[in-house]
């Protein structure tokens, strides 16, 4: 009910598509795109309002204006991962910083992008510490990538689903078995689906269409609940309105689906968090 509110860097308008982790001093590491310089960007913050922080550029001229997204994950070395999409270019990037303030990084391409748009991807980090990557990359397919060194150099590529238009607004999670989960938007059908993947690789795959009433699944963010399975939530573009998915078993085929907010156009670019408790906690846009 009283936050404290700091601004890191530069006016509102230029700082976009940020994503935050939080390190053991519990001080945030927020990745973002600086729209007036067209660069990928990244804060360490000094203290746990990040009253003073510490800026750096990971990469230059990577373009792209609304069509930037970044996602960050803290290695078990503590050291920021990004993975983000240089537009100029045509390429989905991953950043394995090599100091707390990532002015010295290794920086590799995981995949091409064959056009600019529906550029969307989520990061998480596995427990052999390298990453999986969600994405869809103007192909209109939802596709993962799991690193299989460090820094990404070598990687296996999978595409999850390609019927119709899909993969917008994916969101990952790793489930307790490894394996991943994603909920993305069906662009064709303007439905929210669900993908739990049988292999470390997502080769095999369960797919569920879990709401496909109206217009729904844009800005979608999944969390674990302590049982391990899988609560969303998102944007419900018919009824402008914040919608919550709690999963009742592995596959999402048994639900509850409610409306958490119907007021004032309530629910773009929303992130989910879970509690020990099992009770969602979800920040959005009114």
């Amino acid at each position: 009910t009283s936050p404290v509110l700091t601004k890191i860097a530069g006016p509102d308008i230029i700082n976009r598509a940020t994503s935050i982790a939080l390190d053991s001093n519990n001080f945030p590491n927020i990745s973002y795109y600086d729209e007036s310089n067209n660069d990928q960007k990244f804060a360490r913050c000094t203290n746990i309002n990040c009253t003073t922080s510490n800026l750096t550029t990971i990469e230059k001229g990577v373009g792209g204006g609304s069509t930037q997204s970044s996602s960050i994950k803290l290695g078990p070395d503590s050291l920021p991962r990004i993975s983000y999409f240089n537009s100029s270019f045509g390429r989905l990037k991953f950043a394995r910083c090599l100091d707390v303030n990532c002015t010295t990084k290794n920086i590799n391409n995981v995949d091409n992008m064959s056009s600019y748009e529906g550029i969307y991807q989520s990061i998480a980090l596995g427990s052999d510490g390298f990453a999986r990557i969600s994405y869809s990359l103007g192909d209109y397919n939802l596709k993962f990538a799991r690193c299989l060194d460090v820094d990404c150099v070598t990687k296996n590529i999978t595409t999850v689903d390609s019927i119709g238009n899909v993969g917008e607004y994916n969101s990952l999670v790793l489930g307790f078995d490894g394996f991943a989960r994603i909920s993305y938007r069906d662009r064709t059908n303007y439905d929210l689906k669900f993908a739990r993947c049988l292999d470390i690789d997502c080769t095999a795959k369960n797919i569920t269409t879990l709401d496909s009433i109206g217009n729904v699944g844009e800005y979608s963010s999944i969390a674990l609940g302590p049982n391990g399975f899988a609560g969303i939530s998102y944007y419900d573009s018919t009824n402008s309105a914040l919608k919550f998915v709690e999963c009742l078993n592995d596959d999402c085929t048994l639900k509850n689906i409610n409306t958490v907010d119907s007021n004032n156009s309530s629910g773009k670019f929303t992130s989910l968090a879970i509690g020990s408790d099992g009770f969602a906690k979800i920040s959005y846009h009114d």
